[in-house]
């Protein structure tokens, strides 16, 4: 009966790393961790997954939520045509085991190179975009987004209670502002922040336009490349806390 297991669950290992293989050549790269970078090359944001806060082994795509997969022009900013959500890169055999879902997103940064209140885009919400959201906020989702091996989180939305019996209201977070710790040109740290002064109501069904932006600061820090995950442990980064050492043992073991 183990034997009979052990078997069916190295069959299932290698049938995943066999689908890797074979569907690499229409994904992106698997990511690169540890680049080296010179001031204003490009650095790829991954986004990765949406789930709910009190089962943190549930996950879903993070595009299974309407999320912009597209840079829109304006007439301060201009992204590169690369500048794309949605493509999946290749993954790891322990990636595809822990339900990873790497894809490509539209935000365009470049290394050391700031700015603030930049539009991602601009969409229209309709009837079935809102209860996607909301669905996810009451189930108080958030998201993990990467960039290289170091994971970032942060909530989809709140639900405020007004002071009216009966009378809560579902607010959408719009903005995303990205926080890059670099050393020796190379990413040490990064964390997310969602501007809670920057948030629709989006507790009817009435169709709605919504404007998303984000923000990026880089900043200089100590912390060695070596040393990148070991801060993960002493702060508080993860919305579910409880599991964080064992969040980023994980982390460690996958991106290895």
């Amino acid at each position: 009966m183990v034997i009979s297991g052990i078997v069916s669950l190295l069959i299932y290992i290698f049938t995943l790393q066999y689908l890797g293989v074979v569907c690499s050549a229409t994904k992106l790269q698997s990511v690169r961790v540890g680049h080296s970078y010179e001031k204003n090359d490009p650095v790829d944001i991954i986004v990765n997954t949406v789930g709910p806060y009190n089962n943190p082994l549930e996950s879903y795509r993070f595009y299974s939520l309407p999320f912009c997969k597209e840079h829109h022009d304006t007439k301060d900013f201009k992204p590169d045509a690369n500048s794309t959500g949605g493509i999946s890169y290749s993954q790891s055999m322990g990636q595809n085991m822990a339900g990873y879902r790497l894809e490509s997103s539209p935000y365009a940064v470049k290394f050391d190179v700031g700015f603030n209140d930049r539009v991602l885009c601009k969409v229209i919400l309709d009837q079935e975009r809102l209860v996607k959201f909301r669905e996810a906020i009451l189930y108080s989702s958030y998201f993990e987004i990467y960039v290289e091996d170091l994971p970032m989180w942060g909530y989809i939305g709140d639900i405020i209670d007004d002071g009216e019996a009966y009378d809560e209201r579902i607010y959408l977070f719009t903005h995303h502002h990205f926080r890059f710790g670099m050393h020796n040109k190379k990413i040490v740290s990064a964390s997310i922040g969602t501007d809670v002064t920057k948030k629709v109501d989006i507790t009817s069904n009435a169709q709605k336009v919504v404007e998303f932006t984000y923000s990026v600061d880089f900043y200089p820090e100590t912390l060695e490349w070596k040393d990148r995950l070991a801060r993960y442990t002493q702060t508080y980064t993860h919305p579910t806390s409880v599991s964080q050492w064992l969040c980023i043992l994980w982390h460690a073991l996958i991106f290895a």
